[in-house]
């Protein structure tokens, strides 16, 4: 196969050139929190790194979303995408465009980086209500309750699919009535989201289905979660992410979660 030199190094700029935009949007929202100093430059431990952030009371704030936002958006699937990205998000799969909303405190817990992982992992259970609810309009048809999840390791993904008997869905719960989103689904969007996984608790699947993937409904979704990230490092995590960065069998490198 012939490659053209010159567009592979174009390739290569563009994306060194969006790293270092989000890199930069991330380290102004640390810094507004006080988890790196002036410098850009973060303690050893995660109690340093947070610095005076009171991380329970940002997981407390949870409870005040009522806005649709990535990964917890009846009406759209937004693939893989930052929240804290300042350009809009592109609507992959969904029945309307519109401009998606950031919490405060979601962005903040997203800005504290792999540091904020411990905390999250240890809220996914919970049970809490925020005031987004969702499936109570008519352009939803169907819901469900399923269990998709995006693995730390490729072979892992692999088994996953595998295991899952998509011709006789048994991994879907139909479910009817609203369903009101919970802290924990909030916790398991966010971990996605700063491990560069696609962990969506709420999204659009065509046509007119909604589906929920919530940790408090599927209790499998919490085991995997910690599994895959209870232990991750600062240096394993990079190392992640520049894994997604250099692979080309997957949609995930080029999501501009590079911190």
């Amino acid at each position: 196969m012939n490659h053209n030199p010159a567009g592979v190094i174009t390739v290569i700029l563009a994306l060194i050139g969006f790293v270092t935009q989000v890199h930069a949007q991330t380290l102004h929202y640390q810094r507004e929190i006080g988890a790196v100093d002036s410098r850009g430059e973060i303690g050893g431990n995660t109690q340093s790194n947070l610095g005076h952030v009171d991380v329970e009371k940002l997981i407390d704030e949870l409870q005040n979303i009522e806005s649709y936002s990535l990964g917890i958006d009846p009406f759209a699937d937004f693939g893989n995408q930052f929240l804290l990205s300042r350009s809009s998000p592109d609507i992959s799969v969904g029945v309307k465009a519109r401009t998606v909303e950031t919490n405060p405190s979601m962005e903040k817990l997203l800005a504290m980086g792999v540091d904020a992982i411990p905390v999250l992992l240890k809220h996914l259970s919970d049970k809490r209500t925020t005031k987004l609810i969702v499936g109570d309009l008519g352009q939803i048809q169907t819901k469900w309750f399923s269990d998709e999840y995006s693995a730390r390791f490729p072979l892992q993904q692999i088994a996953i699919e595998n295991h899952r008997e998509w011709s006789e869905r048994k991994h879907e719960r139909v479910f009817s009535g609203p369903y009101t989103v919970k802290v924990g689904d909030v916790c398991f969007v966010l971990v996605g989201q700063i491990v560069n996984r696609k962990l969506d608790a709420i999204r659009y699947v065509p046509t007119g289905i909604l589906e929920v993937n919530s940790p408090i409904e599927t209790p499998a979704l919490v085991e995997k979660t910690i599994a895959d990230w209870s232990t991750v490092t600062r240096k394993e995590h990079k190392e992640s992410l520049v894994r997604d960065i250099t692979r080309a069998d997957r949609e995930r490198k080029a999501t501009p979660a590079f911190q």
